[in-house]
This record gives structure tokens, sequence and C-alpha cells, in this order.
């Protein structure tokens, strides 16, 4: 057991000193100048390593100000470049230096960077600094607490928003941390009560796929069931709508109209029982007109006799008074009829001139 942990021992050691190595002879071979240009350089010092994907491939050998940027001379192993490639200053912690970090760096195949040409600004990027960063808070700060166009800071007017919309939603939020603590306090009750509800869904499941069978076919023959209905229903909604149409007419029907027809009958009642009355007494009346005209035709048919003849007279119940008014030949024959000749009381039925 003790070879072994020192072998492993040694062959850490050996891992150890060469990555040592490595990292200490990067730029033992060739190498090859790099240039960048870039809008600040802060905290980027001589001698800072310059990576790629975090590997250290060669260092910063100067820093050459020029106008509105700054020339980052840098020394790297021998490699060719794409013309593409990007440059970037990282930071590697908040207690340390930055590098320079190479993107794009795999040369894929086509136009390669010269030595010569430096890495446009449009192609690198340095890190916002920390002050920028706290300027940039402040700002935020200065704009959320600065009265706005009402007179109000945005922050005030967040705050008030918040305090109307969560006002009155205390006990439920209390009720609501309440049960939750009460859950938490009693996980065995809540892990049972979630272990039924799988049990129970898992009886349904079984069920389910036992009778799918007849599940399939109560569906299949339910189908045609709810197309009849649907279709009843439409015949319903038609009939129930056409008799919405008609409502307005028959209101008006039976709500204007009716009680002037019921009025109009009710008038009619004793005219109809007069001619019905009359019309059994005109019955004996007409009875006799064919002896009459018998008698007629006998007494026409002897030359030289003259006949004196009177109509035949009826009895018609009533007031006197009003019965006989207008008709001489009417005479009363007690206080509830009157005695006149036919063609006159037929006309007194029928309401005409007398």
């Amino acid at each position: 057991m003790s070879v072994r942990v020192g072998l492993g021992i040694v062959l850490v050691a050996a891992v150890a000193a060469t990555g040592a190595a490595v990292g200490v002879d990067w730029g033992a071979g060739e190498t090859r100048a790099v240039c960048a240009e870039f809008d600040t350089t802060y905290g980027l010092y001589e001698d800072a390593a310059v990576t790629i994907r975090g590997v250290p491939v060669g260092s910063v050998s100067a820093l050459e100000p020029e106008g509105d940027r700054v020339r980052v001379r840098m020394r790297i192993g021998a490699r060719p470049l794409p013309a593409d490639v990007r440059a970037v200053v990282v930071n590697s912690s908040l207690l340390t230096d930055r590098r320079v970090e190479l993107v794009n760096a795999d040369y894929p195949g086509g136009a390669l960077l010269p030595e010569d040409r430096c890495i446009a600004k449009e192609r690198t990027e340095t890190p916002l600094s920390v002050s920028t960063a706290l300027r940039s808070f402040t700002g935020l700060l200065d704009e959320m607490t600065r009265p706005g166009p009402d007179g109000v800071p945005p922050l005030q007017a967040v705050l008030a928003g918040a305090d109307r919309e969560l006002g009155g939603l205390g006990p439920q939020l209390r009720e609501q941390l309440r049960a939750l603590a009460e859950l938490t306090s009693s996980p065995d009750i809540f892990m049972g009560e979630l272990g039924a509800v799988l049990d129970n869904s898992a009886a349904l499941t079984t069920f389910l796929t036992r009778e799918w069978g007849d599940i399939t076919t109560t569906l299949t023959t339910f189908g045609p069931g709810l197309e009849l209905l649907e279709s009843s229903l439409v015949i319903v909604k038609t009939m129930v709508g056409k008799l919405a149409a008609a409502v307005e007419p028959m209101d008006r029907l039976f709500n204007q109209h009716f009680p002037y027809l019921m009025d109009m009958l009710e008038s009619s009642i004793p005219a109809v029982t007069l001619a019905r009355v009359r019309a059994e007494e005109s019955q004996d009346v007409l009875n006799t007109v064919p002896g009459v005209m018998a008698m007629l035709r006998a007494m026409i048919g002897q030359a030289g006799v003259e006949v004196g003849y009177r109509g035949p007279e009826v009895v018609l119940a009533g007031d006197p008074a009003a019965l006989c008014a207008g008709v001489p030949e009417c005479a009363p024959l007690s206080g509830a009829a009157a005695q006149m000749p036919l063609p006159q009381a037929v006309f007194a039925i029928a309401g005409g001139a007398r």
C-alpha cells in the first residue's frame, strides 16, 4: 500500500513539474509580434499575460497611447492568427491585474493577420471599471429619486403603487404563511397525503387501462347521441327564436284587441237571445203562410169578389214603450209585451227603420 502511495506522489509531482515547465516555456521557441488597439487599458501593464482560452501564450511588451486609443504590443508563441481575430481585456479577478485574451484565434484557413497590422479598435473590448459601474448605479438612483413631470419621484410612485396593491393583503399572507409553516412542520402528514393522491391516481389509471375497451365503445356509441342532441338543440333554438318573435303580436292581441272583442261579444248576447226567441215565434207564423196563400188563390179565382187582407201580427216580449216607439200599428198588451204587424216586428228585431 505504501509503494502505491509513493508512486502516486511521484506521478503527481511529475505532472505538476511538466505543467510548470509548459507555463514557463511558452516563449522558449519562436515568437511573433501582435498588436491591438484599445479605448483604454486601465489595469493593464507590461508583462501582463496574453492568453487563448485562458491558457498563457505570451505577454504584453509595450503600451503606446495614440490619440483616442492605446496600442498594446504583445509577444506570443509563433502561430498563425486569422484576419478576424479579436482581443479582449479580461479581469482575472477583482484583486489581480488584467490580461489580454485573444478570441477566435484558431486558424481554420483563409486570410491571416499580418505581423505588421494591429487588431483594429472595432474588434477589441475592455471591461467596465468599478468606478464607471458605480457612477452608473449612482445615476440610476438619481433618476429614480428625482421628481418627474408630475412632481413625484419614480421610486416614490413605485412604492406608493406597491402599497396600494398590497394593501389589505396582510391577513391573507399571514394565513398562507401559517399554512406553509404547518405544512413544513408536519412533512410526514404531507407525504402521506401526497402518497394517497398518487395511490388514487394509480388506481384510476389501472381502471382506465383495464376498462379502456368498454370506455372506447361507450364514447363511440355516445357520439351519434351527442350529434342528435346538438341537432335537437338547434331546433329548440329556432323554435324559441320564432316564439320570441311571436310573443309581441300575441301580447298585443290579448292585451289590446281582445278586451274590445269581449265587449262586442257581451253586447251581442241579448241580440242573439232575442233572435233565437223571435225565430221560434216566427216559425209558427210561417207555418200558416201556405194555408193563407191557398185561400188567396181560391178567392182570386172567383170573379167579382173583393177581399180585405190584414197582415199577421206577432207578440214581442219587452218594454211596450220601447217596442212601440215609432210603430203606429203596435199595441201594448201588458207591462212586458206588445203586439204589432209581422213586418214591423222583423224590422224591430233586425234594428232597421220601421
